[in-house]
């Protein structure tokens, strides 16, 4: 599906990237990221000076998330660059997809200096299905990916790094280090076998159901919502002109029956997955402009 040689099973999508820039990099040596991308973000340890060691040097990022080439070319020029890593669909972004297209243009950059790519496609499959391009001529030009078996495939478990077949024999040793090696493996991977055969194209009724629930959270104006940018599952809020914070909102939604994650101090995260069906979205739209709502008028109460 990937078009790559050889893959390898992980635990979750963090060890899998994890393995990738282990297996690329040696400690000290420097690795072209944006700055809001998931990897370097959340996951951070492979840049942590006492973990992986690892130097990153940034690339600018527009309002998408998407890295521009010039300034990747600049960089790669500048520095000694020993792995560029991207990100499709963009996490932190709302789920934006780079087209095969930039991604080639990127890959092109970095391939010309010598430099491989890793790509965390952990959602790579929500990237396809909205671009509707193949997903190996969407990663082709990647050395290397990861994507997830769980979120939008899902699956209970696991994610699967790609790679050539000298790559993921690396690899496989360096799973091993970080306690990756599982006697259970064909077990949990069963599950994602079905997901990869039956659960790819039914990812459409994900975006058409975030997109909804952004509209009808957008209808009323309560919070900043770029409706365009939500491209696949993942619906982004922004409550920087609001008076209260991502957690005072968290903690009244989950109480009111309402799921979210907060991935900043003014930003939450909703997600679709298969489970959640369209009926669903207007009622988590109703708690959510309801619980504004009410946030807003203690906020009043409050000022007299």
């Amino acid at each position: 599906m990937t078009g790559k040689e050889d893959a390898l099973y992980c635990g979750s999508g963090t060890m899998a990237n994890y393995v990738a820039l282990l297996t690329h990099c040696k400690r000290g040596e420097k690795v072209l990221v944006g700055t809001n991308s998931h990897l370097y973000k959340n996951e951070k340890a492979p840049f942590m000076k006492d973990w992986g060691g690892l130097d990153p040097v940034f690339f600018e990022e527009d309002k998408q998330g998407f890295p521009n080439v010039s300034n990747v070319e600049e960089e790669l020029g500048n520095a000694d660059i020993k792995l560029m890593c991207l990100e499709n669909t963009h996490n932190f972004m709302g789920g934006t997809c780079l087209s095969p297209q930039h991604m080639k243009a990127l890959c092109d950059a970095a391939h010309k200096k010598g430099v491989p790519v890793h790509l965390d496609g952990a959602r790579i499959f929500n990237a396809a299905v909205y671009l509707n391009v193949p997903l190996e001529k969407l990663v082709k030009g990647a050395d290397t990916l990861m994507f997830c078996l769980s979120k939008g495939l899902s699956a209970p478990v696991g994610s699967v790094l790609c790679g050539s077949n000298e790559f993921i024999a690396q690899a496989r040793q360096v799973r091993k280090l970080l306690g990756g090696t599982m006697r259970q493996a064909g077990v949990i991977a069963t599950a994602g076998i079905v997901s990869l055969n039956s659960l790819v194209t039914r990812l459409e009724e994900d975006h058409r159901n975030a997109s909804l629930l952004a509209k009808e959270i957008a209808r009323k104006g309560h919070v900043q919502i770029e409706v365009e940018k939500t491209q696949t599952n993942i619906v982004k809020l922004d409550l920087s002109q609001t008076k209260f914070s991502a957690k005072e909102l968290e903690q009244l939604l989950f109480d009111n029956g309402l799921k979210v994650k907060r991935v900043s101090d003014h930003y939450l995260r909703l997600t679709t997955y298969r489970e959640i069906q369209e009926d669903d979205i207007y009622r988590a739209a109703a708690i959510f402009n309801e619980s504004v709502e009410e946030l807003e008028e203690k906020i009043r109460v409050s000022d007299g």
